[in-house]
C-alpha cells in the first residue's frame, strides 16, 4: 500500500512514523567538522586532484585566470614573457606550466609576479610552478627550467652589482646572496694556439675586472737543444730592477738547482722551461702562473708559477719547477709576454688566460 508523506514546519510525517528535522543535526555537524579538518590541514589527503589545466594565451604580457590550473601559451611564436597574472583570489593556490613546445619566462617584479629568489623563472617542457595570491601579488615557487639570465656578465667585464645570485635561506628565514664566482670561478679572457713558430706569446688588453690572473701554457721550443729557457715578462717591462724571483728545479733526487734573480733580468727568468728540438718529438711542458691583485695601483704584484718539464726520460731529464716572484711596480698588469730565450715556440704550443674573482 502506498501512503503519502506530508512536510509541515520542517517535519516529515506519514504512516506510522515521524521524521524530525533535528534528527539530521548530528550527522550534518560531523560532516561539517570533517570538511573543516580537511580545509584546515588537520585531515590527511590520500590523493589531491586538481582540475585539468586549461590554456591561457598571453596577451601583451598578461593572462587572466579562470580556474586553479592553467597551461600558458605564447602570444606568437614559441617564446613569450609573462609579466602579470590577473583574476586571482586572495588566499588561493594556482599551478602553471608552459604549453607544449613553448618557453614562457615569468618576469620577476615587472608586473605583479614575485618569484622566490628574485630572478626571472623560465618554464618549458613538463616543469610546473605553484603560485599563491594575496589578491594583488602572485608569488611563484616551484620547478622552473632553462637558464638564468644574469645581467652584467660579459667576457670583457663584470658589473659587481649584478654579480650575485639571490636565494632564500629557509634556515635563517631570510633572502641572501651568493657570489657567482662560487659557481663559475674562472672567466676566460683569451686562449689560442700557435700555428707558426713565434719567439714571443703576447697576451694584451687584460681587463682590470678580476682579483687575480691565471695563465696556462703548453710549450715547446725549436732550438737545437734538449731544452729552452723562458722569460716571463709583465707589461712589456724590460726594467731589470722590477723582477725579483727564486726558481727551484726539482727532479727525483730533490732540488736539482736553485737560482735567485734579484733585479738582474728583464723578466722572470726560467731555465729548462720547455723541451726543444733535441728532446723526444711531441713532448711539451705545461705551466701555470698566477698573479695576485694584478689590477692594484698601489702595491707590488706577487707572482707564483709551477711547471712540469719533461725533457728526456732516457736521460732522466724530468723536472718540476717552482717560481716565486715579486714584480716591483704599482702599475696594474695589462699584458703578459712569454718569451723564448732561444729561437721560437713551435706550432702546437698553446696559451690561455683567465680572470678569477672580483676586483677588490
Amino acid at each position: 500500500m502506498t501512503q503519502d508523506l506530508t512536510v509541515s514546519t520542517g517535519d516529515i510525517t506519514g504512516g506510522d512514523s515521524k521524521i524530525d528535522r533535528t534528527d539530521f543535526s548530528t550527522p550534518l555537524g560531523e560532516i561539517k567538522s570533517h570538511l573543516d579538518d580537511i580545509v584546515n590541514g588537520d585531515q590527511v589527503f590520500e590523493n589531491l586532484k586538481l582540475i585539468t589545466p586549461s590554456t591561457l594565451t598571453i596577451s601583451s604580457g598578461a593572462v587572466t585566470v579562470t580556474q586553479a590550473a592553467h597551461t600558458l601559451a605564447a602570444e606568437s611564436g614559441t617564446a613569450d614573457d609573462l609579466d602579470t597574472i590577473n583574476g586571482t583570489v586572495a588566499g588561493r593556490l594556482y599551478t602553471f606550466k608552459a604549453d607544449t613546445g613553448d618557453t614562457i619566462t615569468l618576469k620577476h617584479g615587472t608586473g605583479n609576479i614575485d618569484v622566490v629568489g628574485g630572478l626571472d623563472l623560465e618554464l618549458s617542457g613538463d616543469h610546473t610552478v605553484i603560485a599563491y595570491s594575496d589578491g594583488t601579488t602572485v608569488s611563484i615557487t616551484g620547478n622552473g627550467g632553462g637558464t638564468l639570465d644574469i645581467a652584467g656578465l660579459s667576457l670583457g667585464g663584470i658589473d659587481p652589482a649584478a654579480d650575485y645570485i639571490p636565494y632564500y635561506d629557509a634556515n635563517l628565514g631570510t633572502n641572501r646572496k651568493v657570489l657567482i664566482e662560487t659557481f663559475n670561478p674562472d672567466r676566460k679572457i683569451a686562449e689560442g694556439e700557435i700555428f707558426s713558430p713565434i719567439s714571443t706569446i703576447s697576451l694584451g688588453s687584460i681587463p682590470a675586472d678580476y682579483y687575480m690572473l691565471d695563465i696556462h701554457l703548453y710549450l715547446r721550443g725549436n732550438t737545437a737543444a734538449i731544452n729552452v729557457g723562458m722569460d716571463f715578462k709583465l707589461n712589456a717591462d724590460a726594467t731589470n730592477g722590477n723582477y725579483y724571483a727564486i726558481v727551484n728545479q726539482l727532479n727525483a733526487s730533490g732540488i736539482f738547482s736553485s737560482a735567485e734573480t734579484l733585479g738582474s733580468n728583464p723578466g722572470f727568468s726560467i731555465g729548462r722551461a720547455a723541451p726543444a728540438g733535441s728532446s723526444p718529438a711531441n713532448w711539451f711542458s705545461t705551466w701555470h702562473f698566477r698573479i695576485f691583485n694584478y689590477a692594484d695601483t698601489t702595491n707590488y704584484k706577487a707572482v707564483e708559477g709551477r711547471g712540469s718539464v719533461l725533457l728526456d726520460a732516457a736521460t732522466g731529464d724530468l723536472y718540476s719547477v717552482i717560481v716565486s716572484g715579486l714584480y716591483l711596480s704599482s702599475s696594474p698588469i695589462s699584458s703578459v709576454q712569454v718569451i723564448s730565450k732561444a729561437f721560437q715556440w713551435v706550432s702546437g704550443s698553446r696559451y690561455a688566460i683567465y680572470g678569477k674573482g672580483i676586483a677588490r
